[in-house]
């Protein structure tokens, strides 16, 4: 069972804003996701955001509105996708890994922090969380299940940031959890 105590750090994976933001697929996990960061904004734990997450979330909001959404007009898809980023920048409690608007000054843990230490730190990740073989889903024919890269980078940025674990709902973090502990919002065993 894993418990989060008030005041720890949370780093905030990409799919939880997925979850936060679009709400059609998976209702259960949408309602999961708004209690998540109702939690933070009420200083229950101090949330954890980067550019990398940013950039994921951006391009999987963009996939969805065209697909689901059904939205073609690429202005309106980015007005949609601007608000909802400055939605994210309004909220209290949340540390902006590169800063907020309009200033964007880094927090102190990465002010100093060279991209290739954190590249090279998550490619050294990479080669020891190797993942496995599982079936798909659907089909069932074998695949290869683990982090992806970019969510190892959410892995070592969340360690360099001294967070004490990562909202997430991909139980693939799990592999990771000797760096940074999962916090997996849909494990019915977890307290947070």
């Amino acid at each position: 069972m894993t418990i989060v105590n008030k005041g720890e750090r949370i780093y905030i994976d990409t799919n939880v804003l997925v979850y936060y933001f679009y709400t059609r697929q998976r209702g259960d996990f949408s309602e999961k996701a708004k209690r998540f960061l109702q939690r933070v904004e009420s200083n229950k734990f101090e949330g954890a955001i980067s550019s990398v997450t940013l950039m994921e979330l951006i391009k999987v909001l963009r996939e969805l509105l065209v697909t689901y959404g059904k939205i073609r007009d690429m202005n309106m898809i980015e007005s949609v996708i601007n608000q909802q980023i400055k939605e994210l920048y309004s909220m209290n409690n949340i540390c902006f890994v590169e800063g907020r608007p309009p200033d964007l000054k880094p927090v102190v843990e990465v002010e100093k922090l060279y991209y290739y230490s954190i590249t090279n730190r998550s490619l050294n990740l990479l080669q020891t969380c190797r993942g496995k073989i599982d079936a798909d889903h659907e089909t069932g024919e074998p695949e290869h299940a683990g982090l992806h890269p970019l969510d190892i980078m959410h892995v070592v940025l969340a360690k360099q940031l001294n967070c004490h674990r990562i909202a997430t709902f991909e139980w693939n973090f799990k592999e990771a959890s000797g760096e940074v502990p999962a916090l997996v919002l849909q494990d019915r065993n977890t307290l947070w």
